[in-house]
């Protein structure tokens, strides 16, 4: 036992009438085996009682010493040690009673750890379950110089007290070894940064390998770890991530028992990775959390908000096909939430991923939706209607797309877009040029201007390409040789070749393939494959004559198409009846009217219905 600061003792003299002429030590084993202990005097007033004592297990007896005793009592060992005197390889309390008028105490574990203790009296506690406990707590084994190694104070393990009994508790409660390892979690902390994570480690080694503290107890001082890393206790960011991913590798084989705080550590790696920008690598850090594993309750909205926050990473990297998985999981909860931040995080994930999926019509509905949606900022709801014109542009031709065409030119907010000029001429129907492609180009994503697989029929087209050389001088002058292209190369491309084209039926009656490829810069070949594709899937209503070389476009079927996109706003399809006049603009001018007419007779209709409007 170290006493370095003797100079406090006369001090303190004054409380030395306080001090009883004997003291009862109580000892309490509360192991689940008997404790077998040895009573040693050291100097002083000698204690004349048994020297050994059997404390049988969740049961105490009580020793008295006189006042002025100097002496240890030592747990004897299964092996014998310390069963003659102190000073073999085992754990000790050591008192040095009425020392300059006070009581001294402390846990000495230099010879060697093999009981965990608490030593408890009116003043203060000091408590060690473990070889490694606080330097503050009890002396370390070899710590002969009582300096704790040299890092810390002298004898800072012993305490001083003017109280008169003691009592010495062998296996302390939960309660208090919890104390102790969040004291020893503290003080690690407190550590020089530099010396902190290799601390944590060995700390974070002891409670979860070697079980010490018990498996209550490592869960809550790891809860409490988790808490200080959140609070940047570890300052670098490196450092800190270093930490987590070393808790992370010591916790993963005893995963089931440390699910709570496995997921808590690796939502703060998730955090930190986002903030890098480690899009991909935040996800996979989520996607180890055990969300149904059965030991751990976890609500449907937990689950729904780290599916969510996965969606979206993974779209931050472009992993649709991956990002797609994880919101077909987010969409069987998503009924059971009414958290209106996850609904709308969920649609724009849907919207997103339908987008990068190339299923432009079911992207642009979303986006649209969305638009809409009030809580989100004005510039947010902007940027969704942009979203939707592009993926509208970029749908393949055909009724569906006219008519969401429609819809979306007709919000007032539209002019306002970048790529409202796209969406204007697309909507009229206008041929689309290349230098009017380029500026609405520059407004896409790299996944929007991804290369198409050239299909089967397009390489047919190439080969015959390149064996025919018949072209049509009608549409073309005979000095401009024929495109050699034989099919679109990305997806901008495809949308608008084929817009192009449904274009061109609405000006020309038939056209040969040679004027065809010339208008689409494709080669005649590759002009019909496309016309045909898209005569099969009914976006565009004509007849081929391919002895002919000619393809004829069937314009009743383009009138009543009109009719239906003239609803307001997709509220109902209304079919006209169409009078061949042989007057073409009064053709036009008698169906402008249709439609106005159609669309006045389907709101009212429509507020008929809702009962906002009563007509006699």
């Amino acid at each position: 036992m170290h006493f370095s600061i003797t100079a406090t003792f006369s001090a303190l003299a004054f409380l030395a009438s306080a001090v009883q002429v004997s003291h009862t030590i109580t000892l309490r084993n509360n192991c689940g085996w008997g404790v077998g202990l040895r009573v040693d005097n050291y100097s002083g007033s000698p204690y004349t009682g048994a020297a050994r004592v059997d404390v049988p297990a969740k049961s105490s007896k009580s020793v008295v010493v006189p006042d002025g005793w100097d002496g240890r009592v030592c747990d004897v060992t299964a092996s014998g040690s310390c069963a003659n005197n102190c000073y073999g390889a085992c754990s000790m309390a050591e008192f040095n009673m009425n020392s300059g008028g006070l009581n001294w105490y402390d846990i000495s574990n230099i010879l060697a750890y093999t009981v965990p203790q608490k030593i408890s009296s009116s003043c203060d506690s000091v408590t060690c379950t473990s070889a490694g406990c606080p330097c503050n707590q009890a002396y370390r084994p070899g710590d002969k110089t009582g300096t704790c190694g040299g890092t810390g104070p002298l004898d800072q393990a012993v305490r001083a007290c003017g109280g008169n009994d003691f009592t010495i508790t062998y296996c302390p409660a939960q309660k208090d070894k919890s104390t102790a390892y969040s004291e020893l979690l503290q003080n690690i902390l407190n550590l020089p940064q530099d010396q902190i994570p290799a601390a944590l480690l060995t700390y974070v080694g002891l409670i979860v390998n070697r079980d010490q503290p018990g498996i209550v107890v490592a869960r809550q001082v790891l809860s409490e770890l988790a808490g200080a890393l959140e609070k940047n206790k570890v300052e670098d960011r490196e450092a800190r991530k270093k930490v987590i991913q070393d808790v992370l590798d010591t916790l993963q084989p005893r995963l089931v028992s440390y699910e709570e705080q496995t997921a808590a550590l690796r939502l703060q790696m998730a955090s930190l990775l986002e903030e890098e920008e480690e899009w991909v690598e935040a996800a996979r850090v989520l996607m180890g959390i055990s969300l149904d594993s059965g030991h751990r309750q976890v609500s449907s909205e937990e689950k729904l908000q780290i599916y969510i926050r996965i969606v979206r990473l993974l779209l931050e990297e472009g992993e649709h096909a991956q990002a797609d998985t994880y919101c077909k999981r987010a969409a069987l909860l998503i009924p059971s939430t009414s958290n209106r931040e996850l609904q709308l995080s969920f649609k724009l994930s849907q919207a997103r991923i339908a987008d990068f999926n190339r299923r432009f019509y079911d992207a642009a509905l979303r986006y649209n939706e969305l638009s809409w949606v009030p809580e989100l900022d004005e510039d947010d709801r902007a940027n969704a209607l942009s979203a939707a014109v592009t993926c509208a542009v970029l749908d393949p031709a055909g009724p569906k797309r006219s008519r969401l065409l429609a819809t979306l030119f007709r919000d007032e907010r539209a002019p306002s877009l970048e790529n409202y000029t796209i969406l204007k001429k697309m909507f009229n129907e206008h041929i689309i040029r290349p230098d009017e492609v380029k500026g609405f180009e520059a407004t896409l994503k790299p996944h929007h201007l991804a290369r198409v697989a050239q299909s089967q029929n397009d390489k047919l087209a190439a080969r015959k390409a390149a064996a025919d050389n018949d072209g049509d001088t009608d549409m073309t002058d005979a000095d401009t040789p024929q495109s050699t292209r034989t099919g679109p190369t990305t997806v901008l491309d495809k949308a608008v070749l084929e817009h192009n084209l449904l274009s061109a039926s609405k000006i020309y009656n038939n056209i040969t393939f040679a004027g065809l490829g010339a208008l689409l810069d494709l080669a005649p070949a590759a002009a019909e494959t496309m016309a045909r594709r898209m005569i099969g899937e009914g976006r565009l209503h004509a007849s081929i004559d391919q002895v002919a070389k000619l393809i004829s476009f069937d314009h009743t079927h383009d009138a009543r198409q009109d009719d239906a996109a003239g609803g307001a706003g997709g509220l109902g399809d209304v079919v006209q009846e169409v009078e061949d006049t042989g007057a073409p603009e009064t053709d036009k001018w008698d169906l402008q009217i249709r439609k106005s007419a159609s669309s006045v007779e389907s709101i009212v209709q429509y507020l008929r219905e809702k009962q906002l409007v009563s007509v006699p």
